[in-house]
């Protein structure tokens, strides 16, 4: 990948996380947290700007919080980059695109090739959650073995979901867990060539909750 398509790129180093400047090639964020480093480059993204996550495991000790629009993040495959999530209740979600504190909401957020690992199918972490986004898509992404949502919205529209796969998520007793949870606020999202399995919830109605479109 040439150095100028990117923001930031992402790697790992043995056990160090680095994030290198797209622009000069220099190494801005560093260190033993892939969260930290990760978070660190997404909030130097002023702008709006592309994260590129090369092939790796990386274990996210809090969530990945997306506040600003025009953000691209994405990884080198769902087979090889993989994020994962520790044992325990946090982080609870993986992560987090917030448009509540700008007005209007935030656009043009893309989530694409990558894979959100959880440590089991029980507590209540969760893969994605986007609230107030609009004209947004998350692509080719996995999600598996979290206790609760593999995917949630909440409020907005023209949003897409598309080749995504979810599974395994909240089979604990009494776990409560849709594979993609559509609340009653979000509008005109496309669910497209997407598959949820094994995700244990009541049975809601199709228009709110579970969504899942056959390859």
């Amino acid at each position: 990948m040439p150095q100028s398509s990117f923001s930031y790129l992402i790697f790992k180093d043995g056990a160090t996380i680095n994030a290198q400047n797209g622009v000069n090639g220099s190494i801005d964020f560093t260190g033993a947290d892939a969260a930290t480093v990760i978070q660190s480059a997404i909030s130097a993204l002023t702008q709006g700007g592309f994260i590129f996550i090369k092939e790796g495991t990386y274990l996210l000790n809090s969530t990945l919080l997306i506040t600003k629009g025009s953000i691209t993040l994405e990884g080198q495959g769902r087979e090889r980059t993989i994020l994962t999530l520790p044992s325990g209740s946090t982080p609870i979600v993986a992560i987090s695109v917030d448009g509540t504190g700008t007005s209007g909401g935030i656009y043009n957020i893309t989530l694409r090739n990558f894979s959100i690992d959880g440590p089991n199918q029980t507590g209540n972490q969760q893969g994605i959650k986007v609230n107030t986004v609009y004209r947004s898509t998350i692509e080719g992404v996995y999600v598996s073995n979290l206790g609760s949502h593999g995917i949630e919205g909440i409020t907005g529209f023209y949003n897409r979901i598309v080749h995504c796969h979810v599974e395994n998520l909240g089979l604990g007793a009494g776990a409560l867990a849709d594979g993609i949870y559509l609340h009653t606020t979000v509008n005109a999202t496309e669910v497209l060539h997407t598959h949820v399995l094994h995700a244990q919830a009541p049975p809601y109605t199709w228009r709110q909750r579970q969504m899942a479109l056959p390859l």
